[in-house]
């Protein structure tokens, strides 16, 4: 949604983390899964200006300082 990358766009890159099982977000109609993570990355790839590789790494580093704190 428009408000949704509104509110992306404000957040560090340094503290986003993924969760592609709300029921509130859809892709193409349907609930988003587990699965959709790849169209997750790809798009804050974009908006980071990131290869998406880098975005993935970004992510992943992001949730490994969250679970050792």
């Amino acid at each position: 949604s428009k408000k949704g990358r509104e509110l992306m766009a404000l957040m560090p890159s340094n503290r986003v983390l993924t969760e592609t099982d709300g029921p509130f977000v859809s892709h193409r109609g349907s609930p988003i899964t587990p699965g959709h993570c790849d169209h997750v990355i790809s798009f804050l790839s974009q908006q980071w200006g990131l290869d998406e590789r880098s975005a993935r790494t970004l992510v992943v580093n992001n949730f490994r300082q969250v679970v050792s704190l």
